[in-house]
């Protein structure tokens, strides 16, 4: 019959053995590595399944800002006027009209070579998608809140000019909007400033 051990005495034993039993753990592991290596069962070469080489080249990415950047502005010639097309979606929030104290300065520089006095034309652009319910305005308003925001700057920067402000929404698109192409929709959002070329 085996011997019984009384509960406190048992307790008493596992708690002295508890501080060694890392220890043991740990020169057990280690004699058996050590005994693999004595052995020749251990091969450097196996490392190589386990070694991942990274190569940086593929892991990466190069960025080319100038297909990533979204500019204000887009100048051109057209028809005996210069014409400085203003993307909203980078001068205006969403459904919003207030040009940002950050813009005004590029927007002062954008008229610095109009001659003096000159009729210059703000005309604010919507794409045909509507505003929907969330706001209380339609396309119509949206554009001619922004072409009245940005025509206040150009006045405060340059009070010679004679402006000539209106809204058309979506009635004057720059290109043709195709509804899975979003860039089409957002070349049709903005405001334009056109002078006389003379």
């Amino acid at each position: 019959m085996a011997a019984r051990v009384p509960p406190a005495l048992g307790a008493a034993a596992v708690l002295v053995l508890l501080p060694a039993v890392p220890a043991l753990a740990d020169e057990i592991q280690e004699r058996h590595v050590w005994e693999e290596v004595d052995r020749g069962e251990f091969d450097a070469s196996d490392a190589e399944g386990h070694v991942t080489r990274l190569d940086p080249e593929g892991h990466i990415t190069r960025l080319d800002p100038e297909g990533h950047v979204d500019t204000l502005e887009d100048t051109r010639e057209e028809g005996g006027e210069t014409v400085i097309s203003l993307s909203t979606d980078v001068l205006f929030d969403a459904y919003e009209w207030e040009v940002p104290d950050s813009a005004a300065h590029r927007l002062e520089e954008l008229v610095e070579d109009v001659p003096d006095g000159a009729a210059v034309s703000v005309t604010g652009h919507t794409d045909s998608r509507p505003t929907g319910d969330h706001v209380d305005f339609d396309n119509q308003e949206l554009s001619e809140n922004r072409a009245e925001a940005v025509a206040e700057v150009l006045q405060a920067v340059r009070p010679d000019l004679d402006l000539e402000v209106s809204g058309v929404a979506d009635q004057e698109p720059a290109v043709r909007e195709v509804e899975d192409e979003p860039e089409t929709f957002a070349q049709n959002r903005r405001v334009e400033i056109a002078y006389d070329s003379g």
